[in-house]
């Protein structure tokens, strides 16, 4: 539990940060809960839309508190949509870049028990954390979320042997200094001790829990009204290239395509951003499958729990790159919470664990196909059996992944 830990002062590195929604803001806030002085070294909010939110600029404000939290923003360029692969190149190297001019302060002013850093895509955005960790000898904890450089593998498939090798020294050399590492799935784990070559005794499974929110659902009479009537199935994520939503579209069009009057039964909404988004959409356009398909953009966290209630299934699905079938993307564990069963397009822990779970119907990750038959199992289940589906989750969310759990195992490393 929080109130037991024994750091005092801790700094956390991510370049994402409130009022971006990630993760990493209900740890800090639970961790300040506790009674722990946390400071956030992180960067200017500007995703997933790729531009700063309304009230930030580059100079502006660099220094912010967030209930209790003391946060430090870095300079950073925004992922600028039009801008394609130089944009998001520059984003990921000027962080850790911005960062360096931070470090003298931190270095000389404030003295930190632990460094705790959330690592996301780049594994340059630890970087200035692993810095301090070793000019002032305090312990560092690295949670490796996106797993470097196969994550950006993932997503570009880089074919020059030299860069890929300097990816590869440049993301193990940020793990092997790292004190402890935390991975969220064991085959993870696997990969960090095999390739990375970071020891046992220095390297744990800690799998992600969602933000309690997520446990709740608010019924909104405007939303019923427009979506009622059909089958509604929700999904809520980054849209990018490694969400596969295309084939998704492609599942649709072979179910439409067999039935004319499907698309009088069946939506899929779709909630986020992302780079893909434009690709999906224009998919769906090509399909000729507009008629099941809602896209309503990028909405609150808070939001998202009344499209949660109004889903009949909740979807998740990931592309069939060998690194996604050792890794649960924490949308699974945001769908247990919210006690909906869960429709899964994906390969490896990830479906293994909605299996153990018995909380939804599977298939295999980029199998349109296959990913047909699965919608046409959930729309054939009667009300009580998706409950049930959904039923399942919950216990298995209760057990495995509730919050003060993750954070009782977290606190635990940063103690250790």
């Amino acid at each position: 539990m929080t109130e037991k830990i024994k750091i005092k002062r801790i700094l956390v590195v991510c370049q994402h940060f409130y009022p971006e929604s990630f993760r990493i803001n209900e740890i800090c806030r639970s961790l300040s809960g506790g009674g722990v002085q946390v400071d956030v070294l992180c960067g200017i909010p500007s995703y997933p839309q790729g531009k700063f939110y309304k009230g930030y600029n580059y100079f502006y404000p660099r220094r912010q508190n967030y209930e209790g939290i003391r946060i430090m923003r870095v300079g950073e360029i925004p992922q600028w949509k039009k801008g394609g692969k130089l944009f998001v190149s520059l984003n990921y190297l000027w962080f850790p870049f911005a960062s360096l001019f931070h470090l003298p302060r931190l270095l000389f002013r404030k003295r930190y028990d632990c460094v705790f850093m959330f690592g996301l895509s780049p594994v340059f955005m630890s970087f200035p954390g692993v810095i301090y960790s070793r000019l002032r000898k305090v312990k560092s904890v690295y949670y490796i979320l996106d797993y470097w450089p196969d994550s950006l593998y993932s997503v570009i498939p880089l074919k020059n042997k030299l860069l890929r090798l300097i990816l590869k020294k440049t993301s193990f050399w940020h793990y092997k200094k790292s004190d402890i590492i935390l991975a969220p799935s064991k085959g993870v784990l696997r990969k960090v001790r095999e390739e990375a070559g970071v020891a046992e005794e220095r390297s744990f499974f800690l799998p992600q829990s969602c933000p309690e929110m997520y446990e709740t659902l608010v019924c909104s009479d405007e939303l019923h009204n427009r979506f009622d009537g059909k089958f509604n199935l929700v999904f809520a994520g980054n849209i990018g290239p490694a969400q596969s939503l295309e084939t998704l579209v492609e599942a649709v069009a072979l179910l439409k395509a067999d039935d004319p009057g499907f698309a009088q039964t069946f939506r899929a909404i779709i909630l986020g951003d992302g780079m893909a988004r434009g690709a999906v959409e224009a998919k769906v356009r090509e399909l000729l499958v507009s008629d099941c398909f809602e896209f309503e953009g990028f909405i609150p966290a808070e939001k998202v729990l009344e499209y949660n209630e109004l889903a009949d299934a909740l979807f998740v699905s990931l592309s069939g790159d060998p690194l996604f079938s050792v890794m649960i993307p924490v949308k699974i564990q945001s769908y247990m919470a919210a006690g909906k069963p869960i429709l899964a397009a994906l390969n490896g822990e990830g479906a293994d664990t909605v299996k153990e779970a018995a909380c939804g119907v599977i298939s295999p990750s980029g199998d349109p196909e296959q990913l047909a038959e699965a919608i046409k199992e959930m729309l054939s289940y009667t009300h009580e059996k998706r409950k049930e589906l959904g039923a399942n989750g919950k216990r298995y969310y209760e057990a495995n992944y509730r919050h003060e759990l993750f954070m009782e195992r977290l606190t635990g490393f940063l103690d250790k």
